[in-house]
């Protein structure tokens, strides 16, 4: 396979498992979403921005959580060791 579909593959899967994953979510995690939720809708009350809040919370879930997570697994303890050079770069662009 190409690398396009390698990291298309590898996408899907980590959408998948976070779909799935949905009600483990914290409650805390659930309230901040929601209050950034409410924010961003107050800030931007036009229906044009609609998908802003989602953008938002999207944005924040992702760039907060799942990419420092994705880019040093060992420090979240999700790998006995840290990643060799070529999958390093593998989880560099999954992060991205």
């Amino acid at each position: 396979e190409s690398s396009v579909g390698l990291l298309q593959a590898y996408l899907s899967s980590i959408m998948e498992a976070i779909v799935s994953s949905v009600s483990q979510c914290p409650p805390v995690m659930r309230v901040v979403f929601k209050q950034l939720h409410k924010r961003v809708e107050e800030q931007f009350p036009e229906p044009e921005n609609e998908d802003v809040k989602y953008l938002a919370i999207s944005g924040f879930f992702f760039l907060r959580l799942f990419a420092p997570a994705i880019l040093t697994p060992k420090l979240f303890q999700l790998r006995d060791h840290h990643a060799d050079t070529r999958t390093s770069r593998t989880l560099l662009l999954l992060a991205k």
